[in-house]
């Protein structure tokens, strides 16, 4: 995806979580989990079997969800984040639904 695509969309149980630039994107991840899927991938230079697993449980899918669907496995959750949240930015051309990641003004 780093070298195929330009934009980037991450996606958390059907809701885009981070858009951003794809060279951004592997340079510094802004939501937590696209961290995580990032830490997620094993390195086969050092013949690593299985890389870091996503902790927590997985929300029904089904649910209705108020606020960001990636709470219940997320290491930084905090009450705000069962609010409703929206996209914020994240750079010029970057945006992300985490009120934790850094942003721009």
């Amino acid at each position: 995806m780093r070298y195929l695509c330009d934009r980037v969309a991450v996606v958390y149980l059907g809701e885009i979580v981070e858009l951003q630039e794809s060279a951004d994107l592997f340079a510094a991840p802004a939501h937590p989990y696209t961290r995580a899927l990032i830490a997620a991938v094993p390195d086969v230079r050092r013949r690593q079997a299985l890389a870091e697993p996503i902790g927590g449980e997985i929300p029904d899918p089904f649910a209705v969800l108020t606020g960001c669907r990636f709470a219940t496995r997320c290491p930084l959750v905090e009450a705000a984040c069962h609010s409703p949240q929206s996209m914020r930015p994240t750079s010029p051309t970057g945006l992300v639904r985490c009120w934790k990641a850094p942003a721009t003004a």
